[in-house]
């Protein structure tokens, strides 16, 4: 059975307080999230590639930051969200794009407009070096992730962004090469081009993919190309730029190749 923490209406109504001053505490971003992002977002049914059950702002990491912050505001960019705090214009352009956002997709309502600026400056502050490799540890295992953000469409108004996360456990050899992406979950035909190979194409499900499962997998080495999803857009990981001792974490699974 699912375990969702129940959510203090005392720690909702104080996040409005937090706009006209100090940065919302961690304890109502997670109340938040587990009241209005945790039933689509669970371990078993990660709902656009995102699981949101175990989810503590203190240690969620930039990219999965970043990846909420892009889901939540329906794609508005990471510095229009920054300036919204100073910036009437980015101010009108948060508000109108996120009421198609995910944050009301749960049909439970949203928080009021107070809650909701303080929510998005607090994500926008903690997305701080989404774009740079992020690597954790616990025993065996290692994760690296990083989130890149495609320039924003001019149909739309939207800028979509993509997270890679390469796992790999050196004891029971499990491997994860996923790759999701925000604000929506696109469907369609994608090509990923490693180290400039011939093209892998993939069918975009659900806004997430495996890109281990494809046949014609191999280890990574230097970049990681996708495009397709995304009209005319284009987008580049630097697995070059990969510590040297994670990269070695995960050749031990055969994500990335051994060091030369």
């Amino acid at each position: 059975m699912r375990s969702i923490r129940i959510v203090s209406a005392a720690l909702l109504a104080g996040a409005a307080m937090a706009w006209a001053g100090d940065p919302m505490p961690v304890a109502q971003q997670n109340a938040i999230v587990q009241k209005y992002c945790v039933s689509c977002h669970t371990d078993a049914e990660p709902s656009g590639g995102l699981s949101l059950q175990q989810f503590d702002a203190a240690h969620a990491g930039p990219a999965v930051s970043a990846m909420l912050l892009s889901k939540v505001t329906a794609g508005v960019p990471l510095a229009t969200v920054k300036a919204a705090a100073s910036d009437a214009g980015a101010a009108a352009i948060v508000a109108r794009q996120s009421r198609h956002g995910a944050m009301g997709a749960a049909g439970i309502g949203v928080p009021d407009k107070a809650t909701i600026d303080a929510f998005f400056q607090a994500l926008a502050a903690a997305s701080a070096g989404a774009g740079t490799w992020q690597v954790r540890r616990g025993g065996p295992a290692v994760t690296a992730t990083i989130a890149r953000e495609l320039p924003q469409t001019r149909s739309s108004g939207e800028a979509p962004m993509y997270r890679l996360t390469l796992s790999c456990n050196a004891e029971t050899k499990e491997r994860e090469a996923s790759l999701t992406w925000a604000p929506s979950a696109a469907n369609g035909p994608m090509s990923v081009v490693v180290d400039g190979g011939p093209p892998l194409e993939y069918e975009a499900m659900g806004a997430v993919i495996d890109l281990a499962l494809h046949p014609r997998f191999r280890p990574f080495q230097q970049t990681l190309r996708v495009s397709g999803l995304f009209p005319n857009e284009t987008l580049e990981f630097p697995l070059a730029e990969l510590p040297a001792d994670a990269r070695e974490s995960l050749a031990a699974c055969d994500i990335l190749a051994r060091s030369r």
